[in-house]
């Protein structure tokens, strides 16, 4: 079973009391805004800039693993719950300054589950989808998001310490918003290598290995964020570069998973930003 480690607990109940969730009204200034809010589903943790309109996401990466694919079962099952806290603005002020002294401005949840289906000692394929629901407590618009597809990884170990990590996927997501009718559909294709070494330091009885990813994803068609100030800022292509460190086999210490960080920065049209997450994402 993972859980969120307990700094985002206490990052989740420093930003809720903040949210503004009394507000019956919507905000003059967003009243008249299509503004696509996909991207909780679709980015991880980070702050991104897309055109002029800064998007900072805290991802509760929530999962109950009921069972793992190996020699003693076929299929491995893991059920998901993330829960997305997502911030907005236009300009330049830093994200977390907005995120402890402003509103919230968008909370979802977004259950869902993967099968992990093993195809060989080398690939695996893992088909999964997501329903879910969200609230943006300033346009006090209410969204109702699902998302389906599947991945695919391959594992081959090198010589010297070294394996090569091969991912791919294909989803599609979509949103739609209850008071402006606003409706989304947009497809995402993903692959990416991820290559890691083995160094000779041990931690939770495990050995510590380094390695460095690259992600490439290419939206279909190009993802439309919003209108108005924020100027039809579209996104077609992202490059994912980024470096991680973990453990070569996952410890389980107090209920708490450790197995891996990453760090990356994405860039692509009109998108640039930073990201943190946990296991190479196929």
């Amino acid at each position: 079973m993972t859980k969120p480690f307990p700094s985002l607990l206490l990052s989740l109940a420093l930003l809720c009391p903040g949210t503004g969730a009394q507000t019956t009204e919507p905000r003059a200034d967003f009243e008249d805004l299509d503004i696509s809010y996909i991207y909780t589903a679709l980015l991880g943790t980070g702050t991104y800039t897309i055109d002029g309109r800064r998007i900072s996401m805290l991802k509760l990466p929530v999962s109950i693993t009921q069972r793992r694919a190996g020699e003693e079962h076929d299929l491995g099952i893991r059920w998901d719950v993330p829960l997305v806290l997502g911030y907005d603005q236009v300009g330049d002020t830093h994200w977390v300054d907005n995120v402890l002294n402003d509103e919230l401005v968008t909370l979802v949840a977004l259950p869902g589950v993967q099968i992990t289906i093993p195809l060989n000692d080398t690939w695996s394929i893992k088909p999964f989808g997501h329903i879910g629901y969200g609230h943006d407590f300033i346009s006090n618009e209410n969204i109702l998001m699902a998302m389906a597809g599947v991945r695919s990884l391959g594992v081959f170990p090198l010589a010297n310490g070294w394996d090569l990590r091969w991912g791919g996927s294909a989803r599609i997501a979509s949103e739609y918003q209850f008071r402006s009718e606003y409706d989304v559909l947009v497809g995402l294709f993903e692959t990416g290598l991820d290559l890691r070494r083995n160094t000779r330091l041990r931690m939770l009885e495990s050995r510590v290995n380094v390695g460095m990813y690259y992600v490439f994803q290419w939206f279909q068609p190009e993802w439309d964020i919003g209108d108005g100030r924020f100027r039809n800022s579209e996104v077609n292509t992202v490059n994912e570069i980024g470096v991680s460190a973990g453990l070569a086999k996952p410890r389980t210490i107090l209920g708490f998973t450790f197995e891996r960080v990453r760090l990356g920065y994405k860039m692509g049209s009109s998108f640039q930003g930073w990201t943190i997450g946990t296991e190479f994402p196929f």
